[in-house]
């Protein structure tokens, strides 16, 4: 995706991560079932603490201690999918609820 850091930059002007992603991972489900340019918003939500107000929580906690980050996100057909980084900070993993 030579355009990524484009679509990057547009989505997340003027926010700051909260915590580095690590390794990008797609499960073959999410990749076959959303489109990518979804993925792109998403993953920038989810880095600088943009959650949906039941996460908030659960993920400040995570920052804190140190565990797992979960973050649920749509694409613009509806389809749920989840973003989880580990408690290392190593890898990131996107993938539907089914494969959570």
């Amino acid at each position: 995706m030579d355009n990524q850091p484009d679509l990057w930059n547009s989505h997340c002007i003027g926010r700051i991560p909260r915590f580095s992603l690590g390794r990008l991972e797609f499960s073959e489900m999410f990749s076959a079932a959303c489109a990518a340019q979804c993925v792109v918003q998403a993953l920038c939500r989810h880095c600088c603490g943009d959650w949906l107000d039941s996460e908030m929580l659960a993920n400040g906690n995570a920052l804190r201690y140190r565990a797992s980050i979960i973050s649920e996100h749509q694409d613009a057909r509806s389809v749920l999918f989840y973003i989880v980084t580990n408690a290392d900070r190593t890898v990131t993993k996107v993938m539907l609820p089914s494969e959570y």
